[in-house]
C-alpha cells in the first residue's frame, strides 16, 4: 500500500452509511478508517489522531459540515475534506467549497467514483507534502 493511504476519517450520524464505505475503503487496501457519529467530537479526535483525508457529511445533528469547515480551516488546514450530501440543493457545494471543502459529492456517487476521488485527494495530498518538505532542486549539469 502507498505510504500517502494512511488514515481517512468518516464524519457521519448515520451508521449504515459509515459501516458501508468503511467496508468500501477496507475492501480497497485503505487499512486505516476511523468513524466519528458525532460532529461535536471531529475536532478532539483529530487531536488524539492525525489523518490525511475526512469525508464529512454536511448534514448532521449539533454541527453541520459549513459549521464545521471554518473550525478545521483554521484548525486543520493540512487536512483535505471532501463534503457529501444526501440533499440535492445547488448551493449546497458552492458555500462547502468557499468554506475550505476540497469538493463534494452526493451520497449517491457510485462507489467507484468516490474511490477515484479520495484517491486522486490522497495522491494529491502527497504531493503537495512532498514539495512543501522538499523543495524543488533542479538537477546538476
Amino acid at each position: 500500500m502507498p505510504s500517502y493511504l494512511r488514515t481517512i476519517l468518516l464524519v457521519d450520524d448515520d451508521p449504515a452509511w459509515l459501516r458501508t464505505v468503511r467496508i468500501l475503503l477496507l475492501s480497497q487496501g485503505i487499512h486505516r478508517v476511523l468513524t466519528c457519529e458525532d460532529s461535536r467530537q471531529l475536532l478532539d479526535l483529530l487531536q488524539q489522531q492525525p489523518v490525511n483525508l475526512i469525508l464529512l457529511d454536511h448534514q448532521m445533528p449539533h454541527l453541520n459540515a459549513e459549521q464545521l469547515l471554518p473550525l478545521l480551516q483554521k484548525n486543520h488546514q493540512d487536512i483535505p475534506v471532501i463534503v457529501f450530501s444526501g440533499q440535492t440543493q445547488p448551493e449546497i457545494p458552492g458555500r462547502c467549497q468557499e468554506l475550505g471543502a476540497l469538493s463534494f459529492f452526493p451520497k449517491t456517487t457510485l462507489p467507484e467514483n468516490l474511490l477515484a476521488k479520495i484517491h486522486r485527494t490522497l495522491v494529491l495530498q502527497h504531493l503537495r507534502r512532498a514539495h512543501i518538505t522538499k523543495p524543488y532542486q533542479p538537477p546538476a549539469t
